[in-house]
């Protein structure tokens, strides 16, 4: 089947995301990017606020489990952004050629920026949702 035929084939096979725009633009310009960055600083911040408000009351193995948290946090956040950051910069050098709607680059390039920002909001929600655990259950205990 032809994809100028069916343009919802282009879209299951490419995903959400454009991959020649996506890498053309500014990586501030991907709304789930932005999303999963904020998630991520917050969770982040958050991290080191309860590590600093509760450090007395603090088993270390939740002191262990916050550190882990904030460093995967950081390290995929930076990880993917570098990865972005690279399929940007080479298709500005020109080494990935202007690429064609529904060509077998566009759709892995849709796929490599669209697994990394879906990657990056799975990993913050996942972080997010401990960090908010372990503090809700310390703000539990300090107003017993």
């Amino acid at each position: 089947m032809n994809v100028s035929q069916n343009p919802d084939l282009l879209m299951d096979r490419r995903g959400s995301v454009d991959g020649r725009k996506f890498v053309s633009r500014s990586l501030l310009r991907s709304v789930s990017f932005l999303v999963s960055s904020a998630t991520c600083l917050f969770c982040i911040l958050y991290d080191i606020s309860l590590a600093f408000r509760y450090w007395g009351e603090m088993h270390s193995n939740v002191t262990c489990v916050l550190f882990a948290v904030g460093m995967i946090l950081l390290i995929s956040w930076w990880g993917g952004f570098r990865y972005l950051l690279r399929l940007r910069s080479l298709y500005l050098e020109g080494l990935i050629e202007e690429v064609e709607q529904g060509s077998t680059m566009d759709i892995a390039l849709g796929i490599a920026a669209g697994g990394i920002t879906n990657l990056l909001l799975c990993l913050s929600g996942i972080g997010y949702l401990t960090v908010m655990f372990i503090g809700y259950h310390f703000a539990s205990i300090s107003y017993r």
